[in-house]
């Protein structure tokens, strides 16, 4: 945690240095310097010299002042700067007034985590950090001895940070030209070390504000649902349900166009690699395809954004807002990884589907997911699988203290899978406690998780205790 911490001070005190420096150097170049050249009757006056050396080059200045007929014969006078023409009026003795632009604005403002730095109308950079730091306590079935253990059915706690991400976001050039990179160092794994990465997008809305027509480019989340959707600092128990998460293929690389209509109905589509986040090629000659539409009846949020009350799962909104939040999706989902290894049974093509609810009224929560489709090995093995999900919250003090459950099924038939499972239910319940909403909160939850297939059904029990900040 400490090193996040020097790790942003440090690019911030960076920033900040950097920006002095190269305003103070150019405003004492600036300051000094002065040039005058005449060329076809007309005076070329520059208070930079650089902008006077590729004048010299090239003929050219970049957004020049034009002054016709103020030289002393008449010449027009052109200059690249009103400081450059304020001293070209000294030099001659011209009374004349020249107001100079007012120098950009910077500001620098922290709110809920995100230090925000923005220059004029020129760029904003959000930066923030996001630490969770979880306990675990897994209580095996009796039959079920874990590595590490002496008999079976003992059980094993351990701490581990479960996510510590470095994120930064704004826009540049225009407000419509958004950006984001997003770094997860305990995601890195040695079959990938490039899952550091998590996001790095581009997004151009082009209808200008709007948010009804834009393009996103580079890495993210491909739109497979709400829970897909939703940030995991942002969920109302410890993570996301198992059976769900097993379909949701997360992040990857490619373009999406997507947009919103009057805050009622919001559409994503696009294609990707198909192989995971920050792969260097496509893993075969295929490309996936995800679409999702949602329709929220009565607007009461925004929509057509990647942070909103939509993908947030406690409610935190609707009393100030004075009405209830809901809203209803589905998504399509299509992927091959044909011809990727030896093993004709593991390269298949996906076809998966996802219907998604989601309500929100006077501190009561309720999501619900069903998903299903179909997996066609390359030898001709078909199997079906449904997976589904309903969750429920309630706030017994406003914003504070809130209770949740969850209860959850996956059957997939003869997978072969980390669980060597075909069916899992997962029923969990869980209590938080928000001192800033997602921004700092304490979550504990316990889980009952049975499995079957392969032998006997077996029951587990999981308890976790997690803290999140976001500074």
């Amino acid at each position: 945690m400490a090193i996040f911490g020097s790790l942003r001070r440090s690019l911030a005190v960076a920033i900040a240095l950097v920006g002095a420096l190269a305003f103070g150097t150019s405003a004492l170049a600036q300051g000094l310097y002065y040039k005058e050249l005449h060329k076809d009757n007309r005076i070329y006056v520059f208070n930079d010299a650089d902008l006077a050396s590729r004048f010299e080059t090239s003929g050219e200045i970049e957004e020049p002042l034009t002054r016709e007929g103020i030289g002393p014969k008449g010449e027009t006078v052109v200059a690249d700067s009103a400081k450059a023409l304020q001293l070209f009026f000294f030099k001659h003795g011209i009374s004349e007034v020249v107001e100079e632009k007012a120098p950009p604005t910077q500001r620098v403002s922290w709110k809920n985590g995100k230090t925000t730095f923005t220059l004029g109308d020129s760029f904003s950079l959000g930066m923030s950090t996001r630490i969770q730091v979880r306990y675990t306590h897994f209580f095996p079935d009796g039959e079920v001895q874990l590595p590490g253990t002496g008999n079976p059915g003992d059980s094993v706690g351990s701490f581990r940070i479960r996510r510590g991400k470095f994120k930064l976001a704004g826009w540049f050039y225009e407000p419509w030209m958004t950006y984001a990179f997003q770094a997860n160092f305990p995601g890195v794994i040695s079959s990938n070390r490039g899952a550091l990465l998590e996001d790095a997008y581009l997004n151009l809305d082009l209808s200008k504000g709007d948010r009804s027509f834009m393009v996103k480019l580079g890495q993210f989340k491909v739109p497979f649902g709400n829970q897909a959707l939703s940030s995991s600092g942002s969920l109302q128990l410890v993570d996301r349900t198992v059976p769900i998460a097993e379909i949701l293929h997360g992040r990857d690389i490619g373009l999406q166009v997507w947009g919103q209509f009057a805050n009622k109905l919001e559409y994503r589509a696009g294609f990707f690699n198909g192989a995971g986040l920050t792969r260097k090629v496509n893993d075969n000659d295929q490309f996936q395809y995800n679409a999702y539409l949602r329709f929220q009846p009565n607007g009461a949020v925004a929509m057509g954004k990647d942070s909103s009350a939509l993908l947030s799962e406690s409610d935190f909104e609707t009393a100030k807002l004075g009405k209830p939040i809901y809203a209803f999706g589905f998504a399509y989902e299509h992927n091959s990884t044909e011809n990727t290894t030896s093993d004709l049974f593991k390269n298949q093509k996906t076809d998966l589907f996802v219907a998604d609810a989601f309500f929100k009224y006077r501190g009561f929560s309720f999501i619900a997911d069903y998903g299903w489709g179909t997996l066609k090995s390359q030898d001709a093995t078909e199997r079906d699988v449904s997976v589904w999900f309903v969750q429920g919250g309630y706030f017994l003090k406003k914003d504070t203290w809130e209770i949740a459950g969850r209860y959850s099924e996956r059957d997939l038939d003869i997978l072969v899978d980390i669980l060597s499972v075909e069916k899992l239910k997962e029923l969990t319940g869980g209590i938080n406690y928000y001192y800033n909403k997602h921004k700092f909160k304490a979550q504990a939850d316990f889980s009952r998780i049975e499995t079957e297939g392969g032998g006997s059904p077996t029951v587990n029990h999981e308890l976790r205790v997690q803290v999140q900040f976001v500074f």
